[in-house]
């Protein structure tokens, strides 16, 4: 992940979902507790609202 160097004034997205079918695969994808974390601390004191798809 890139992170901007850009100022915003808006209010950032932070979509996280669960890939069905990465999950039968096999894959160590991150939970969507896991991907929020790391939005968040990616995101820094921007603020910021959290969309879920589970």
């Amino acid at each position: 992940m890139r992170k901007s160097t850009k100022t915003n004034d808006g209010i950032t997205a932070i979509y996280v979902r669960r890939s069905v079918s990465d999950k039968d695969k096999g894959n160590n994808s991150l939970s969507i507790s896991a991907q929020k974390e790391e939005c968040i601390k990616f995101v820094g004191d921007s603020d910021y609202r959290i969309y879920c798809d589970a």
